[in-house]
């Protein structure tokens, strides 16, 4: 899905980063954020907000790191209809990888090098299939983990913002001396004010987690990507391999 041309992944995230961004604008525009930020007594939307920028900044930098592994791994593939290669000759494949430009931190060329398939004279019993499939998997989306607990916490502040927004409104009840007009006047206000700390809150907070999770979507769909070939590449140079 993400190995058509270079940086594809990292323009399919910027793509999405220009519509939030356009979102966010028109938001401020039509006054809708500076409604929540004044409605919301317990600035957790603030703190909603601060979570989501640091969320969406790990996502452009995972976004990145995932796109330079495609990349590599697009050269590794380019390798396979080298006639050199072709040919069955375990030092020149080896001199075409080295020739290729393909960096060492490339995890491609790591899983490929550790399932001692680059080396002949190695004896593959040493190497462990499902243990080094973990470590791909792992190096791929490493982090990851890291920023679907940021989506989770989003739902939780939302959360813990409307439990805060009814103890606000609860308690100008509670505070209430008198019933006349202006009494009733204040506490209807403390009321609204509650409610819409609980309603704007839990607003942001589904919002936020909703878009963060997209982005983040994204992101494993790369890293799936990025998996998928990688296997896919090492079993087509076993199998050359054994052919030649």
């Amino acid at each position: 899905m993400f190995a058509h041309y270079k940086w594809q992944l990292a323009l399919y995230w910027l793509m999405l980063a220009g519509l939030i961004v356009f979102g966010i604008f028109v938001c401020w525009d039509r006054g809708l954020i500076t409604i929540v930020l004044e409605t919301d007594q317990s600035r957790v939307s603030s703190v909603i907000a601060c979570v989501f920028l640091v969320g969406t900044f790990h996502c452009c930098t995972r976004a990145i790191y995932v796109s330079t592994q495609i990349n590599q791994l697009r050269d590794l593939e380019k390798i396979k209809q080298h006639p050199n290669f072709v040919s069955g000759d375990a030092n020149k494949r080896k001199l075409l990888i080295t020739n290729s430009g393909v960096s060492s931190h490339s995890i491609s060329l790591s899983y490929l090098a550790q399932s001692n398939i680059l080396d002949s004279t190695s004896t593959k019993s040493h190497s462990n299939p499902s243990a080094l499939l973990d470590i791909l998997i792992s190096k791929a989306k490493n982090s990851h983990d890291t920023g679907w607990f940021m989506v989770d916490v989003l739902v939780k502040l939302g959360l813990l913002g409307t439990i805060i927004g009814f103890i606000l409104m609860l308690a100008s009840v509670s505070v209430s001396d008198g019933m006349d007009v202006a009494g009733l006047q204040n506490i209807i206000k403390s009321m609204s004010n509650g409610m819409g700390t609980a309603l704007y809150t839990t607003l942001t907070g589904l919002v936020a987690s909703m878009i963060l999770a997209i982005q983040y979507l994204l992101v494993e769909r790369g890293s799936d990507c990025l998996i998928e070939r990688s296997i896919q590449l090492a079993l087509d140079f076993s199998n050359s391999e054994n052919s030649a």
